[in-house]
């Protein structure tokens, strides 16, 4: 679930059972989902100076977000636009859990998303992604993630 600061009466769900979206302080829930091809819906991120641009990660059951065989697609929707599955420098889907996701408070339109031990950047929206060279220990092996966190530092 999200929340929009700069508009408080609007709130967002990516759940197992779909997308939702409130726009009276969750007194009544709509369901947005033209475009979702996979609607077992495990995270979310809104653009902190866009309401309207979020970036969703799915998968077509919850068997194959969190086990075996694993798949994780991503999914973005800007104003009341159809949601659009995204490709560009996304590596494939299976193989993977799904994703955790969220979004830079400090830039507009930057979004984060990360699988096991990669990490991916985008910079224009989620219209195209780029890994980020990150130095994870050797050892490291992660399943998978349950949170993501952006911070600035200086």
């Amino acid at each position: 679930m999200s929340i929009d600061s700069s508009t408080p009466d609007r709130s967002y769900s990516a759940a197992g059972d779909g997308y939702f979206e409130s726009r009276d302080g969750g007194d009544t829930w709509q369901r947005f989902e033209e475009g979702l091809r996979h609607r077992y819906l495990w995270s979310i991120a809104v653009d902190t100076a866009d309401a309207n641009k979020i970036v969703l990660s799915a998968a077509s059951s919850a068997q194959h977000s969190h086990f075996e065989p694993a798949e994780s697609y991503l999914y973005r929707r800007t104003a009341d636009s159809p949601w659009q599955q995204l490709y560009d420098g996304l590596p494939a889907p299976t193989g993977r859990h799904s994703a955790v996701l969220a979004a830079d408070p400090n830039e507009s339109g930057t979004f984060f998303a990360a699988w096991e031990c990669d990490l991916f950047h985008s910079a224009n929206g989620g219209a195209s992604w780029r890994r980020l060279d990150v130095p994870w220990p050797e050892d490291c092996r992660l399943i998978e993630l349950c949170a993501l966190v952006v911070a600035q530092t200086d």
